[in-house]
């Protein structure tokens, strides 16, 4: 199931005050592959959900009341950082290890807001597991795996009402080639793009380890 109950850790973000790193965008082709094999994935409880690292607010950019753009310039490293042979190595390992979850958190301003969201920058994505999703409180109303070896997700258009939403992305188990040992995926979003019909609002984003 693509449900991992991300939302503990989302729906208190606004409590946490530890700030998160942030990276340039490096460039660079991918390399070796990693087979894919999905794995059946274990709920996380929400009792064993760390508390999340809250991102500096210069990496949220509102060009215009209906935009809101997460790391524009930047890019966020998501996994465990057991990559030995992921692809796109020289761009994730030029990053620190972020987590192994990201939440970007918005708020619409009006009832019957239509809204989509571009992921438009990913590298890495090794394995079928990973996860896009969209929560309303701890309700997952939107949700999908990630491409392999994909460079950018664009959500189904939603309309919703006034609210708190969460974006989640996060990382799925697998192996890398004939290995035994599952880990988790590594790979690197940015410029993740909020549009909407009517005004919405940036709150926060971070990372967190599930």
């Amino acid at each position: 199931m693509l449900n991992r109950r991300v939302f503990a850790a989302v729906i208190m973000v606004s409590l946490a005050s530890v700030a998160c790193g942030n990276a340039s965008f490096f460039g660079g082709g991918a390399k070796k592959k990693k087979s894919a094999n999905v794995v059946n994935q274990t709920p996380v409880a929400p009792s064993t959900q760390t508390t999340p690292q809250i991102g500096p607010k210069e990496q949220i950019t509102q060009p215009n009341p209906n935009t809101i753009i997460y790391g524009k310039d930047h890019v966020f490293h998501i996994g465990d950082n057991l990559l030995d042979n992921t692809s796109c190595k020289e761009q994730v390992t030029a990053l620190p290890l972020e987590g192994t979850a990201y939440f970007f958190q918005f708020e619409v301003l009006n009832d019957n807001t239509t809204m989509s969201v571009n992921v438009a920058r990913i590298c890495g994505v090794d394995y079928a597991t990973n996860t896009y999703e969209i929560y309303s409180g701890s309700s997952r109303i939107q949700g999908r795996y990630l491409q392999r070896l994909g460079t950018s997700v664009v959500g189904a258009p939603l309309t919703l009402n006034r609210g708190t939403y969460n974006i989640v992305l996060a990382s799925g188990l697998g192996r890398d080639g004939n290995s035994s040992k599952e880990d988790l995926d590594d790979y690197i979003v940015g410029n993740v793009t909020v549009q909407g019909s009517q005004a919405i609002r940036p709150i926060n984003y971070g990372a967190y380890q599930k």
